[in-house]
Formats: C-alpha cells, structure tokens, sequence
C-alpha cells in the first residue's frame, strides 16, 4: 500500500458525500483499516492491478475476509470495506506509477499519445492505446444508456424452454451416452439452457487439438464430455486487430480483460458484490 500517498489524498483531495474534508480522526482510521485488510488479504496495490480490488471488496461484503473481528464481525467488515472503498478511488485518481502532486490538483500522468492519422501508417503499431478507468459517474452514465436496450426472456418463454427440455432429456441423454459424452454436464432435471452444447476448452492438449495444432491427435478424435468446443478467442482477435492493427493476436491491454456483463468463474464473481437479491 501506498502509505505517504494514500495519506496525502486523503487529507488534500478526498471528499464525503457531503463535500467536506475527512477529520484527521478518520483519516487516520481509513489508514489503519486499509493496513489491517492488507495483513489479512495481502497488498492492497497488487489487488488493484488484479482486478481493481473487486475480489477483496467482494470478500468484505460476503464476510470471508480473513480478518480478526471482536464484537460485532458485520459492522467491523462494514468499516473495513468502507476504507478499501476509499482506497480504490485513490487508486483510479492517482494511479499506480504516477507522480503524486503537492497542490490540490490530482497527480500528473503521463498523456496518451496524439492519435495518429487513419491509413496504412496507423496499422501495425502493436501499442494498445491508453485511456483512464471510468469514474463511478462514467460507470453510472453507461448504466443509464444500456439498460433501456436490455431485453430479459419472458418467465413464459423460459417455462417453455424448461418443459420442452423436459419432452425430450430422456432422448437427449441416450444420444449424448451414445456419443461417450456424460449427459448430466449438459441436461439437468428442469434445466432451463436452450443450448446445451457448447462448452469452453478443458487443458492444453485439447485447445490444441481445436486449434489444429501440428502433433496433435486428430480432429476426428472428439473432446471428451463436449458437443461444440469453444476456445472464446475470437473477441480478443477482434480487440486486437480494431485497436493494434494486429490481426489474430491475444495481446491485451495492461489492466482491461473481456469478461461477461458478470463474471460467473468461482474465483472472481461478481454476482454477489453487484447485484442485489
């Protein structure tokens, strides 16, 4: 954790909810909350260079921190995560590597480079370019504009789905068995998936095969447990030929991943942290 800076930005930039100044009394508790997540969690900065301190918010929230609490447990991780809360915005307004400023004014970071004209010499750069995380307001303002073109399936249609699911498993599961594929990884009683056949690659040896690789068994020899196989590399194509010039490369930009709208691996999700009920 970035002691001396965090400290500054708490005492000369950070602001509450109701635009004043943190008393020296809270300023010092922010700091020594964040110190006490940190023996527990481990260092705030690498957390946010991971995945922008989600995973240890979502810990304080879910209450599987691995932190000590005397009393009532629910109210310390409330305090807790208040802090690290806090240390996040420092982190997005001063960055990692930028060079904090003695003023008022937010730190200085280094300019994105001037665009370059379109046309060949454009193409092939191979630099990712640079732009600043969005700000809650950022965030918020995506929200406002998304969530009207959002369209959920009706409960009818889903009920649907589930019953026609239902019709046809026990056929369904003979032809998977038939296939050597276990059934119950793609139909499940009252299951609701429209399309249980695809499923992401599982080892190397596999995505190798996918991806015909020299040496490998052939594509005849199919995947155990799988109908479709999917390696999900083609968005990062994309990514990289729109933004690099480089076409069929996964070389992604410093701190940014494509992910779902929510994460659904165990390790990192999302869910619980950002949506309610």
């Amino acid at each position: 954790m970035r002691d001396r800076d965090f400290e500054q930005w708490l005492r000369l930039h950070y602001r509450t909810s109701a635009g004043t100044h943190l008393d020296p009394r809270s300023q010092s508790s922010t700091l020594s909350n964040c110190r006490r997540v940190e023996r527990g969690e481990g260092d705030l900065d690498r957390h946010y260079t991971t995945d922008g301190l989600t995973r240890v918010l979502r810990r304080l929230t879910d209450g599987t921190a691995k932190i000590r609490a005397e009393g009532n447990r629910e109210r310390v991780l409330s305090s807790l995560k208040s802090a690290v809360s806090r240390y996040e915005q420092f982190c997005r307004e001063w960055p990692p590597g930028s060079v904090p400023a003695v003023s008022s004014a937010p730190p200085a970071v280094a300019p994105a480079p001037s665009p370059r004209p379109r046309g060949r010499q454009a193409v092939g750069t191979a630099k990712w370019p640079r732009w600043d995380p969005p700000s809650a307001d950022d965030v918020l303002a995506l929200g406002r504009a998304v969530a009207r073109h959002v369209r959920f399936l009706a409960p009818a249609v889903v009920q649907a789905v589930v019953e026609d699911n239902e019709r046809h498993r026990t056929a369904w599961d003979e032809a998977l068995a038939a296939r050597g594929i276990a059934a119950d990884r793609y139909c499940w009683e009252r299951g609701a998936c429209a399309f249980p056949g695809v499923r992401r690659y599982a080892g190397s040896a596999e995505i190798a095969r996918h991806r015909k690789k020299a040496g490998t068994a052939p594509e005849t020899e199919f995947p155990p447990d799988a109908l479709v196989t999917d390696d999900n590399t083609y968005p990062k194509h994309l990514w990289s030929y729109v933004l690099r010039g480089r076409p069929f490369q996964q070389f992604g930009p410093a701190g940014y991943e494509l992910a779902h709208l929510f994460d659904h691996k165990d390790y990192k999700n999302r869910l619980g942290s950002e949506l309610e009920g």
